[in-house]
């Protein structure tokens, strides 16, 4: 392996790590913001908001907010990107076990920011 190539992959991790620190807090934000919405009590967050997968976590947020904030057209275009983020990180998970050239991995970092998640 040329110093290029080792480059480039410890580059590709280090967006690796970074893409799921900002993944996870964007999810951790969604779960905080839809127990804050349900007006549910912190021991029971895990119970109920723990089970959902991301899409499920982002479906739900959304029709809690959009029933709350009916005006809210922020909360459907938040979660649209929040869908396609998904459906990118899923794509480039399942390209992980086939053998590609390392380039610049698809969707390393989110366009959301957990901050946009809560107001």
């Amino acid at each position: 392996m040329t110093k290029n190539e080792e480059r480039l992959r410890a580059k590709t991790f280090q967006l690796i790590g970074e893409f799921i620190f900002w993944f996870s807090q964007l999810e951790f934000s969604i779960r905080t913001r839809l127990s804050g919405l349900l007006t549910m009590d912190d021991s029971l967050f895990d119970i109920v908001i723990g089970p959902y997968d991301f899409a499920i976590l982002c479906t739900i947020t959304q029709k809690v907010l959009v029933n709350r904030y009916p005006a809210d057209e922020k909360a459907i275009v938040l979660f649209k990107r929040c869908h396609a983020l998904n459906t990118e990180a899923r794509r480039s998970r399942n390209m992980g076990g086939r053998s590609r050239r390392l380039g610049k991995p698809p969707c390393l970092t989110p366009a959301i920011k957990p901050e946009m998640v809560l107001r």
